[in-house]
């Protein structure tokens, strides 16, 4: 089931402030610019159902449920500036609500296989070896 073009946006303004650009030299690469939310994307197509459901469950709770949780801003994740983007995830990993910090690593947890898989940053680290986990296709 793909992403609908509002929860692409969601999810990518989550990449955003989960790893924003701008890291040591070498490793400036963003979640977004390692290919996130094509990770995000292959795992609905490959979870079952259920799982899928619960994967974008977590994108509409960060979207509509952590702002006002957590910085009491009742805006959506999606509209707020990215200081505020990044303190809402930071809030949400520091939160009293065991939901709310599971939501943060999800999105976090998403960033970092992207990350981790991206050939640049991979190359910035010395480690030379192809991912074992997550696959990449080939982009025509």
């Amino acid at each position: 089931m793909k992403l609908t073009a509002a929860e692409r946006d969601w999810f990518d303004k989550a990449m955003e402030a989960a790893l924003p650009a701008g890291g040591d030299e070498g490793l400036a690469r963003s979640a977004l610019e390692a290919g996130a939310a094509e990770v995000f994307q292959e795992m609905l197509e490959l979870v079952p159902a259920f799982t899928a459901l619960g994967l974008r469950a977590g994108l509409w709770f960060i979207e509509f449920a952590a702002p006002p949780l957590t910085l009491k801003k009742f805006r959506r994740f999606s509209r707020l500036e990215q200081t505020d983007r990044e303190a809402c995830l930071a809030g949400m990993s520091k939160s009293d609500v065991y939901l709310s910090r599971q939501m943060a690593t999800l999105m976090k947890m998403f960033a970092g296989f992207a990350w981790g898989a991206d050939p640049e940053v991979r190359a910035a680290l010395g480690y030379d070896r192809a991912p074992r986990f997550v696959k990449r296709k080939e982009i025509k």
